[in-house]
């Protein structure tokens, strides 16, 4: 016959992970766990959906943690927030940064073209090319 077997996680381990227990199961019936294991099955009234049960091993007995969890996981969504926040500022000021680099490179590349192009003051009268001179009298 098995038997069911928990593995149950600290606090820390259930605010750093937002586990609280894995169960196991063994075929050795004569199996006695010691911690971090139990096994003291979870009574029912831990057992619905919106119940979070832990296992607290210093006075061996399951309670419900659904209230911590929210807790912790609106303390990771608020951490999540100010993380978005600060990513997107981070972006900003990244794209101000560049688009100044984008104008100096771009005034740069019309300084260079303006220094190396013809300029429209140039010298623009057309020169005819010279005809051949006519020999009058031409030979005999």
């Amino acid at each position: 016959m098995s038997k069911t077997i928990f593995r149950y996680y600290s606090e820390e381990e259930f605010k750093q992970l937002g586990l609280t227990f894995v169960s196991l199961i063994t075929e050795n019936d004569g199996y006695k766990p010691q911690h971090p294991y139990t096994d003291k099955p979870i009574p029912e009234e831990l057992q619905g959906t919106d119940k979070l049960p832990f296992f607290d091993p210093i006075t061996q007995q399951w309670m419900d943690k659904s209230q911590d969890a929210q807790v912790l996981a609106d303390k990771r969504a608020t951490e999540d927030l100010i993380q978005a926040k600060q990513d997107a500022a981070d972006a900003k000021t990244t794209a101000a940064e560049l688009r100044i680099e984008l104008q100096q490179t771009t005034d740069a590349v019309i300084e260079l073209a303006q220094a190396t192009l013809p300029s429209d003051t140039a010298d623009t009268t057309e020169t005819k090319p010279t005809e051949p001179e006519s020999t009058e009298g031409g030979a005999a």
